[in-house]
C-alpha cells in the first residue's frame, strides 16, 4: 500500500506531518506530534504507532493546513492558518524532517491545490488565489 502525506492540527499539543500508509495508527491521543501525553505505559503500548516525519510546535504557529505533495520535488508543502506562512517538509534525503519556511501568503491559508498547469495554488480566506512561484 502507498503511504500518503497527513497532517495533523494537534490541540493544545504540537501538531504533526505523517507519511502513513493507509490503516496506520498514529497514536492519537496518547500522542500529539512527538510529545507523549499520556503517560509512559500508555506510550510504550503504542511502541508500533506511527510517528510524525516533523513536527509542528505553536511556537511556529496556530494551525497547520494541510497542503499537498510537491509533484517536481515529491516534499510536503502546508501552510499555517494564523500566520500564513507556508512551509515544506521532506521524508527522505538528508533534510528529512526538517521544516524549512518557503512563502508567506500574507493571510490566512485555507487549501492548496495544483492546476491544469502543475503550479501550486494557495487558497486563502479572504483573497485571491495565490500562486506558488518559483516552485520549491
Amino acid at each position: 500500500m502507498q503511504s500518503s502525506w497527513v497532517a495533523d492540527v494537534g490541540v493544545a499539543q504540537p501538531g504533526g506531518i505523517y507519511l502513513a500508509a493507509p490503516g496506520a495508527n498514529l497514536g492519537w491521543p496518547v500522542f500529539a506530534g512527538t510529545d507523549c501525553s499520556a503517560g509512559e505505559p500508555a506510550c510504550a503500548a503504542l511502541a508500533d504507532a506511527t510517528h510524525p516525519v516533523a513536527a509542528y510546535g505553536r511556537d511556529l504557529g496556530c494551525a497547520i493546513i494541510g497542503g499537498l505533495h510537491h509533484p517536481a520535488n515529491g516534499a510536503y508543502l502546508f501552510g499555517d492558518y494564523c500566520s500564513g506562512r507556508i512551509w515544506m517538509v521532506e521524508a527522505g534525503g538528508e533534510q528529512a524532517g526538517r521544516l524549512r519556511e518557503i512563502a508567506s501568503a500574507g493571510r490566512r491559508i485555507i487549501a492548496f491545490g495544483t492546476g491544469a498547469d502543475g503550479e501550486v495554488y494557495v487558497l486563502t480566506q479572504d483573497g485571491p488565489i495565490l500562486r506558488l512561484t518559483p516552485p520549491p
